[in-house]
């Protein structure tokens, strides 16, 4: 259904992933490095970067929309 949604609208999907724990994704999303934001174009799923949020506190959810909406 997000896939859908994203071809709909033209708007690429942000996934954000939050954990405390580390998180194996495939080398072909994150490439060599671990990185923290990563834009990628995932057709089947619509996702066109992923933020990935480890232990993002209290002020978390702020600070994450802040940085997907561009106001930091």
């Amino acid at each position: 259904p997000s896939a859908a949604v994203s071809r709909e609208t033209g708007k690429p999907m942000v996934t954000v992933l939050i954990s405390s724990k580390p998180q194996v994704l495939p080398a072909s999303i994150v490439g060599e490095s671990s990185v923290f934001a990563k834009r990628v174009n995932d057709p089947e799923t619509g996702t066109g970067s992923i933020l990935w949020a480890p232990n993002p506190g209290m002020r978390g959810g702020q600070a994450i929309a802040e940085i997907i909406f561009g106001l930091t």
